[in-house]
């Protein structure tokens, strides 16, 4: 009797070892086999820049017959026609060129200059040698669709100039001669040549940087 008992308990500890597992491997399969509801969502920004966009606008008749004393209208102004406002700031640039000579000085044996640039007084010269849209340190804020004043309202041939003496050398020599030549050249005939270089920048960095 006790040998059948043994028997049957051992395969009682059979079943359920394999009823154990069965339900095991059932869990497992019944886990991995669960579905879950995913989903993701793309989203985006999009950043446009502000149009930073200006003009330039010129009213010059250009002259033939510049003579000492005249007077000569030549207003230069810049647009914005961005979307910011902006700040502006120029340098000028000035050249006088003689006939057969190229570049001679602007100012003549007195110290007087030929020609004389008559600023719009909403222009400042600052430290720096820049013409500042209002001054250096308080910027005017040109708003969009806005206009500058011209930063020049005419430039004047200076009636007290004089022909400043303009030395011009030739060399000749050999062995037997060696001559020099020198002229006095006038602003006779000469151009002058006026260049303005306008800056903008976005006007809250105009009081942060310049």
């Amino acid at each position: 009797m006790s040998i059948k008992k043994n028997s049957e308990n051992k395969k009682n500890k059979k079943r359920i070892i394999f009823v154990v597992a069965l339900i095991l491997a059932l869990l497992t399969s019944l886990q991995s086999s669960l579905a879950y509801f995913t989903s993701s969502v793309m989203v985006y920004s999009d950043f446009k820049v502000a149009e930073f966009s200006q003009y330039s606008k010129q009213v010059f008749v250009s002259p033939n017959d510049w003579m000492p004393g005249d007077i000569t209208k030549d207003e230069i102004l810049i647009g914005n026609n961005g979307a910011r406002s902006i700040a502006v700031r120029a340098r000028i640039s000035e050249q006088w060129i003689a006939d057969g000579v190229g570049e001679i000085s602007g100012t003549d044996a007195n110290g007087n200059k030929a020609a004389i640039v008559h600023f719009n007084e909403n222009w400042t010269l600052g430290d720096d040698g820049y013409y500042y849209y209002g001054s250096k340190g308080n910027l005017i804020e040109l708003k969009s669709g806005e206009e500058t004043s011209s930063i020049i309202d005419s430039v004047e041939f200076n009636r007290n100039i004089t022909n400043a003496p303009l030395l011009v050398t030739e060399s000749y020599s050999n062995e037997f001669l060696k001559h020099l030549y020198s002229s006095n050249t006038s602003y006779d005939n000469a151009s002058y040549n006026l260049a303005v270089e306008f800056e903008m920048i976005q006007y809250n960095g105009g009081i942060n940087i310049w």
